[in-house]
């Protein structure tokens, strides 16, 4: 099998994995404009695949290495039914891909918890159909702070009660329960609506909801990478 180098950029931090085909050899991360060859421990990958990247992407190029840069015309191994994907989300395609190439031929959710929470569905016929796109943890608590004169900005607690006894533990109760209320309410009413629905959750807070949520999810925190690494794959 060949090494496959998985970048998946922001445009100050950087995920990245290697691959042995289909195996997951290894994660890592750095920032924009850092060193960062010898992360890759001697390996010397074959080919690359770069996400997310902005217009920008010069330093995480390998010469001489066959690099594919991911855009809305990359062939795909499920087939995309946005309408728009010129403004789909590289990593919301990518998690899609990855969850479908472990759960094949179900109806699909994939939660992805970053910045913004999204939430994705995938048909049992390998069709991605798009989802939708909520305010994130932390940006619950930052829009309380920005558009009012005079709530504070507290800390995320993810065990804030119920009913808070001041402004910062009824805050924190809100956007805690109400993300979990949220999530709860979405994964009852896709399953209402495809049976046979398998729930995968990644992102940086996947342990939060793999511990809060009352659903069987499966826990995939690397699925960008995953779906990154099968669309490579695809295109070899």
């Amino acid at each position: 099998m060949s090494i496959h180098l998985i970048i998946d950029a922001g445009n100050t931090y950087v995920k990245a994995a290697l691959f042995n085909g289909n195996a997951m050899l290894f994660v890592f991360s750095f920032k924009r404009g850092e060193h960062w060859h010898d992360k890759l421990e001697g390996y010397k990958p074959e080919k690359v695949i770069v996400s997310n990247v902005g217009e920008h992407f010069a330093d995480l190029v390998f010469e001489e290495v066959p690099t594919l840069v991911l855009s809305e015309t990359t062939p795909l191994p499920i087939k995309n039914a946005y309408k728009t994907p010129n403004t789909l989300g590289k990593d919301r395609i990518a998690a899609a891909i990855g969850a479908w190439n472990r759960f094949q031929n179900q109806n699909i959710l994939i939660i992805d918890a970053g910045t913004c929470i999204t939430y994705d569905v995938v048909n049992s016929e390998g069709i991605y159909l798009g989802g939708i796109i909520a305010p994130g943890m932390y940006m619950r608590l930052q829009a309380m702070n920005h558009f009012t004169a005079r709530l504070p900005l507290p800390e995320w607690n993810e065990n804030a009660p119920l009913i808070g006894d001041d402004t910062i533990s009824c805050m924190q109760s809100g956007a805690v329960n109400g993300i979990l209320s949220e999530a709860e309410g979405i994964i009852t009413r896709m399953e209402e609506k495809y049976s046979d629905l398998q729930v995968v959750i990644c992102g940086g807070a996947t342990s939060f909801f793999e511990s809060k949520l009352k659903y069987r999810i499966f826990a995939a925190p690397y699925l960008v990478l995953e779906g990154l690494n099968s669309i490579l794959l695809y295109n070899d």
